[in-house]
C-alpha cells in the first residue's frame, strides 16, 4: 500500500469520526448549533455575520458600530475568531445564505482539521502512518475539544497548534526561505484564531528551541553547610505550619490579642498556602545548586537565525490586529481582569484524572453526573488522559533510545501541565489553597491575559498524543503487537466522542416584521444588557446577537470579550439608556425618575433608536412599567414572547398591531 493511499485512508477515518460526532448538527445545519446552552456559541454565529457584513460593505472588521449603539465597540480584544469567521462568511453563498449553517460548516471543518493537524505532526516525527493516526485520534477526540465544542467555537480550531509546530520544525531542519515563510505565516495567523493559541504557540516554539539546545541534569553532590542550615530552618517552619493547620482543623482556631494587636487564625487557607511556599523553597534550596545546565550556543544561534525571518513575517501578518489593540490601549480603552491569588481562575480539577471522559460516548453520562455532583466545571476543568494514553506515554518516556525524540514533548507537556493546574490546587470541586508554580503566570505581561489556566491542557493533549504515538511505535517494534491492539481498542472505547448536543436557533416572526420596516435605525432590545468576559450589567439575552443577523441593524447593548470601561460608563450615565439598563438589572422603579414621553422621544431619536423590542417573559415588572409610562411606543407586532414597537410621535394616532404566532 502506497504512502499516499495510507494518508487518504487516515483522512477518511477522521472524516467518518467527525461526521458521526456532528451528526445531530449536520441533520439540521441551519436550525441548530452545538451546545446544550448556546448563548456563548451564538456569539460565533454573530462573528460570521459581522465578518461577511464588514467585508461586503468595506468596514474595518475589528471595530463594529452594530453593537453597543450608538457608540459601537472595538473587536481587537474580542473572541472574533477572525480567520474561521472569514471562512464561514465565504461559505454563506454555498449554505443558502444561512449564517448558522455556514458557522456549523466551519466548526465541522475545524474538528476534522484537528485530526489532520496532529496526524501530520506525528507522521513527521514517527514517519509511520498508524502511530500518526493514533496521535491524530487522541488530539482530535480529546476531552478538551469535546467540552469546548459546547461553548467556545474559537477554541475548536486547535489544529493551528500542531500546524505551527510542524512549520517550526520544518524551518529548523532546513534553511529554506519557503519553509521560513510558511512558519511565519502560521505564527502570524494565530492571532486571527484565538489569543490563547497565539500565546501557547509562542511558548511552544521557545520550548522547542530550548529542548534542542539546552540540557539539564542534577549532579550528585553533598549538601553545603549553608544549605543544611536553611533547610533545617525551613523544615522547622514547615513542621510548625503543619501543627497550626492540624490545630485549626481540630479546634476551629482562635483569635489572639496582644494589646491593640489582633490576629485571627481561624482558617487553614493561609497556613496551607504557606506550606506550599515552604515546599517550593525546600526544592529550590536542595536542587538549585545541583542543577547543571548546558547550552549548545552554536546550535541555538543557528536555530534563532533560521527562525528570525519567520518572526518578521509573523509580525507583518498580525500587524492589523496588533495595531488595533495598540490603538485601544493608547485611547485608554484597554481592559483586563484584576484579581488576587484566591480569586484567580482555577486550573484543572485533579479528580477529573480519575472520573472518566465526560465527552466520551461510553463514559460520558456517568462522568458528567459525577462532575455535576462534585461541582466541577466540565468545560474548563477537565484533565482526563485515560489509561491507554497514560501507558503509551510512559512507554515513550522510559525508552532511552528515543530520548531525543521524546525530550521536546516531555518538556512541553511538563510546562503546560504545570500551567494547567492553576495557581492553587483544586480537587473534587474544592479549592485547596496550596500555592502552585502557575501563580507566577499572572505577573508575566501578555501571557497573563491568557487567564484561564486549564485551557493550557490543549498543549498537554498534543504532547500526550505525540508521546503516545512514539510509545505505540516502540511497543510495535518490540513485537508487543497484542498489547498494541489492546491499548488501541481501549483508547477508541475511551476517546470516541458522544454525539454533539444541540440547541435550536429560533426565528421569531417579529424580526421578519422588523426587517420589513422602511425607517429602521437602531433597535433597542429590552431587557437591555452589556456583557463581556469579566461580567455583565443589565440582562442580556444572547439570542439577540443571532436575531440581529435577521434584521441587520445596530442594537443597543451586546457582548464582546473585552468591553471598554468608557462604553459601560456612557450607558450608565445616559439619560435614557441608563434607567433602562438599571431596571433591566432588577433595580426598583422607585430609584428612577419618571420621564416625560416627549423628552424620551427626543433622547431615543438622538441615539438613532427607531424600534424597541420587549421580551415580556424576561423583562422585570418595573422595567415594563417604566417603558409603558415613559417611552413613546407604538405597537407593530407581537407574539407570545416579544412585542415589537416603533418610536412614535407622542401626539400621533396609534395604529393596529399585528398578532403573530410562534
Amino acid at each position: 500500500m502506497t504512502r499516499t493511499l495510507r494518508h487518504a485512508l487516515a483522512a477518511a477515518a477522521f472524516a467518518i469520526v467527525t461526521i458521526v460526532w456532528m451528526l445531530p448538527v449536520l441533520r439540521d445545519p441551519a436550525g441548530v448549533v452545538p451546545g446544550p446552552g448556546a448563548d456563548d456559541n451564538l456569539t460565533f454565529v454573530w462573528n460570521t455575520w459581522w465578518m461577511h457584513h464588514a467585508v461586503t460593505t468595506g468596514q474595518w472588521p475589528f471595530w463594529t458600530p452594530m453593537l453597543f449603539a450608538p457608540w459601537g465597540s472595538s473587536l481587537a480584544l474580542h473572541t472574533h475568531a477572525a480567520l474561521p469567521a472569514l471562512a464561514s462568511a465565504a461559505l454563506l453563498a454555498l449554505s443558502g445564505g444561512s449564517v448558522v449553517a455556514a458557522t456549523n460548516a466551519v466548526v465541522t471543518l475545524n474538528l476534522f482539521l484537528n485530526f489532520v493537524g496532529a496526524y501530520a505532526l506525528a507522521f513527521r516525527i514517527t514517519r509511520r502512518t498508524l502511530p500518526a493516526a493514533l496521535a491524530g485520534f487522541i488530539f482530535g477526540c480529546s476531552p478538551y475539544l469535546g467540552a469546548h465544542l459546547h461553548g467556545h467555537f474559537n477554541l475548536i480550531a486547535a489544529w493551528v497548534l500542531p500546524l505551527a509546530t510542524l512549520a517550526t520544525l520544518r524551518a529548523l531542519d532546513h534553511r529554506s526561505a519557503s519553509r521560513t515563510l510558511l512558519a511565519g505565516l502560521s505564527w502570524g495567523s494565530l492571532v486571527y484564531v484565538d489569543y490563547y493559541y497565539a500565546v501557547y504557540a509562542a511558548l511552544m516554539v521557545c520550548l522547542l528551541l530550548t529542548a534542542r539546545s539546552v540540557s539539564a541534569s542534577v549532579a550528585p553532590a553533598p549538601l553545603a553547610r549553608w544549605q543544611q542550615h536553611i533547610l533545617r530552618v525551613i523544615g522547622w517552619l514547615l513542621a510548625l505550619d503543619l501543627v497550626v493547620v492540624i490545630g485549626i482543623a481540630l479546634t476551629g482556631g482562635a483569635v489572639l490579642r496582644a494589646g491593640p494587636l489582633r490576629v485571627s487564625i481561624q482558617g487553614t487557607d493561609n497556613p496551607i498556602a504557606a506550606a506550599g511556599l515552604l515546599v517550593m523553597l525546600i526544592a529550590a534550596v536542595y536542587l538549585g545548586p545541583r542543577v547543571r545546565i548546558d547550552v549548545a550556543t552554536s546550535r541555538l544561534r543557528v536555530d534563532i537565525r533560521r527562525l528570525a525571518p519567520g518572526l518578521a513575517v509573523a509580525l507583518v501578518v498580525s500587524s492589523p490586529l496588533l495595531l488595533s489593540a495598540a490603538a485601544l490601549w493608547l485611547n485608554g480603552d484597554y481592559t483586563s481582569q484584576r484579581y488576587f491569588w484566591r480569586s484567580a481562575p482555577a486550573g484543572i480539577d485533579f479528580a477529573t484524572l480519575f472520573l472518566g471522559n465526560p465527552t466520551g460516548a461510553l463514559s460520558g453520562h456517568w462522568s458528567r453526573y459525577a462532575y455535576g455532583r462534585l461541582g466541577i466545571d466540565e468545560v474548563e476543568q477537565v484533565g482526563w488522559l485515560g489509561p491507554a494514553v497514560t501507558v503509551l506515554c510512559a512507554v515513550a518516556l522510559l525508552d532511552r533510545k528515543r530520548r531525543a525524540d521524546t525530550r521536546p514533548w516531555m518538556v512541553i507537556g511538563a510546562v503546560f501541565t504545570t500551567w494547567a493546574t492553576g495557581p492553587y490546587l483544586v480537587a473534587a470541586g474544592r479549592s485547596v489553597w496550596l500555592l502552585l508554580p502557575a501563580t507566577i503566570v499572572r505577573f508575566i505581561p501578555i501571557v497573563s491575559n491568557a487567564r484561564i489556566p486549564a485551557r493550557a491542557m490543549i498543549a498537554v493533549y498534543l504532547s500526550a498524543a505525540i508521546l503516545a504515538a512514539l510509545g505505540w511505535q516502540r511497543l510495535h517494534d518490540r513485537g508487543r503487537r497484542m498489547l498494541c491492539v489492546s491499548l488501541l481498542a481501549l483508547l477508541v472505547v475511551d476517546y470516541f466522542p458522544a454525539q454533539a448536543l444541540t440547541s435550536r436557533v429560533a426565528r421569531p416572526a417579529v424580526y421578519d416584521v422588523l426587517r420589513a420596516q422602511t425607517d429602521l435605525g437602531v433597535v433597542c432590545e429590552l431587557p437591555l444588557g452589556l456583557r463581556d468576559g469579566f461580567g455583565a450589567s443589565g440582562r442580556l439575552d444572547g439570542r439577540v446577537l443571532v436575531y440581529q443577523t435577521l434584521h441587520g441593524h445596530p442594537i443597543t447593548g451586546g457582548f464582546v470579550a473585552r468591553l471598554s470601561p468608557r462604553i459601560r460608563a456612557a450607558y450608565q450615565d445616559d439619560a435614557i439608556l441608563g434607567p433602562l439598563l438599571r431596571l433591566s438589572d432588577g433595580h426598583p422603579l422607585s430609584a428612577e425618575r419618571p420621564m416625560d414621553p416627549r423628552t424620551a422621544q427626543a433622547l431615543l431619536r438622538a441615539h438613532g433608536i427607531s424600534h424597541v423590542i420587549i421580551n415580556q417573559l424576561t423583562a422585570p415588572a418595573d422595567l415594563l412599567a417604566y417603558a409603558r409610562a415613559s417611552l413613546p411606543l407604538r405597537i407593530l407586532a407581537a407574539d407570545a414572547e416579544r412585542t415589537l414597537y416603533a418610536i412614535g410621535d407622542v401626539t400621533g394616532e396609534s395604529r393596529p398591531s399585528l398578532r403573530l404566532g410562534r
